[in-house]
């Protein structure tokens, strides 16, 4: 009996070790591996014993240099360059000690702090050089450009306020903190002192996931830049056809920069229109869907951006100027001031730009049967609203039209024209209840966040 007491004892006590073991692993390994995007990590605190039993020396040692760089004030700005001298030290330490581990355990651990210790001072370093961010909105000449929105709105989808965009370009690793944003201003943070709001964050018990974007970089940029051939199609430099495979659903983002280049990208949780400019203004922004080289489809969505009707009409002349062909029939989406969107052909939306093409080529002809027949479906409303769409603003009923998502108050509005008896043919409207009718027929919410690229 007393055996079985003193195994179970061993047992027991074996649970909290390994337990902060696969913490200490955890937070270790996970996110500096592969694409390293959480340098904002610190090192563990507590024992570094309590990993296990390969060789409890060295990691008694290293105990009070983890100790000593945990013992200086985080928050404070002013010893950031202190922080960064420590991580420094630890990391060569921690190389030189794990040279010596015969366990490949050990070895694999000891390597895994020093990264992080190395990434962590890299870091810092960013924060001390944090400063105001200059929003780019010079002009280029002859074209308006489109700068960051730094507008800070509330999206009730998600309840919780977004739109900070300059807390992102000053974040060296441009993240979305807009949550830790307004706890640091509550409790009385100064807005204008961008630098200690990222000190404060040091202080915080930051996950290793944060939504964020990236900048791509020199090569990712040459591998997105798309021309026009010979025949006006669109191709990647590598002679490449820009193409969404068969219905043209793959939808891309893209930008027009302000060289006037234009760059095509696949949309990722950490690529997103800013990827492709940098955080620069630009000419135009956008999703679009492509078939062959040939623009089908043309949606005005950038949460960073929100490009207006008038960018559209820019964005078109912009393309042909590229030398991209377009027949007036492609599908297009603009929003207006309250966040709605109407689907046309840019015909329909810009007729002074396409006099041929008015009321043509609606079941987009030129694309081929399969595409014909999938607009088809779109444009008599047989489709089932989903697909490329599923990232948009959720909880909006689909209601009779391919791509209608109403909420409570437009189906309100919506139902109140019809039990008027003015829907079917519009009598008695005026000129806004027209405008406005027409909206609700062809209407989907704008994704508000801004996390939808």
């Amino acid at each position: 009996m007393a055996n079985k007491v003193q195994i179970l004892g061993r047992t027991v006590g074996l649970v909290p070790r390994l337990l902060a073991s696969l913490l200490l692993l955890f937070t270790a390994s996970t996110p500096l591996l592969g694409e390293l995007d959480a340098p904002w990590i610190d090192l563990p605190q507590g024992d570094l014993t309590a990993i296990g039993e390969w060789d409890a020396q060295i990691l008694s040692d290293l105990n009070p240099l983890f100790s000593a760089y945990h013992a200086v004030a985080k928050t404070d700005p002013d010893r950031g360059q202190e922080r960064i001298q420590w991580l420094e030290y630890i990391a060569a330490t921690l190389e030189r000690a794990a040279a010596t581990v015969d366990d490949s355990h050990g070895r694999y651990f000891l390597s895994q702090l020093c990264t992080i210790a190395l990434h962590k001072a890299d870091y810092l370093r960013a924060l001390m050089a944090v400063g105001p961010v200059c929003l780019d909105v010079e002009q280029v000449s002859g074209w308006k450009t489109l700068p960051i929105c730094n507008r800070r709105r509330f999206d009730p989808s998600i309840g919780q306020f977004f739109g900070t965009y300059e807390l992102e370009l000053q974040d060296p690793c441009h993240r979305s903190l807009e949550n830790f944003y307004d706890l640091w201003l509550g409790n009385g943070g100064d807005g204008s002192r961008p630098l200690d709001f990222f000190f404060w964050l040091e202080g915080m018990n930051l996950p290793n996931w944060i939504p964020h974007w990236r900048i791509l970089t020199a090569q990712e940029l040459a591998n997105c830049l798309v021309h026009t051939d010979g025949e006006g199609l669109l191709r990647f430099d590598d002679g490449q056809l820009l193409d969404g495979g068969e219905g043209g659903d793959d939808e891309r983002i893209f930008i027009i920069d302000r060289d006037g280049r234009l760059l095509v990208a696949k949309a990722s949780p950490t690529v997103h229109h800013v990827s492709l400019s940098g955080g620069r203004s630009v000419l135009a922004s956008g999703n679009l869907c492509a078939v062959a080289g040939k623009i089908r489809q043309i949606s005005l969505e950038s949460g960073h951006y929100l490009p207006t009707r008038d960018n559209g009409r820019q964005l078109v002349l912009l393309l042909r100027r590229l030398g991209v062909h377009l027949i007036g029939a492609e599908e297009f989406c603009c929003y207006d001031h309250i966040g709605l969107a109407v689907h046309r052909t840019l015909a329909d939306e810009f007729p002074d730009l396409f006099p041929s093409a008015i009321g043509q080529n609606k079941t987009f002809d030129q694309f081929g049967p399969a595409i014909n027949e999938h607009k088809k479906h779109q444009f008599e409303g047989k489709g089932n609203g989903h697909g490329r769409h599923h990232h948009h603003a959720q909880g909006h009923e689909h209601i009779g039209h391919d791509n209608v998502h109403r909420d409570e108050g437009q189906k309100e509005e919506y139902a109140n024209l019809e039990r008027c008896g003015q829907f079917a043919h519009g009598k008695g409207w005026n000129k806004d209840q027209e405008v406005r009718a027409t909206q609700l027929r062809h209407v989907r919410r704008r994704p508000q966040s801004g996390r939808s690229f």
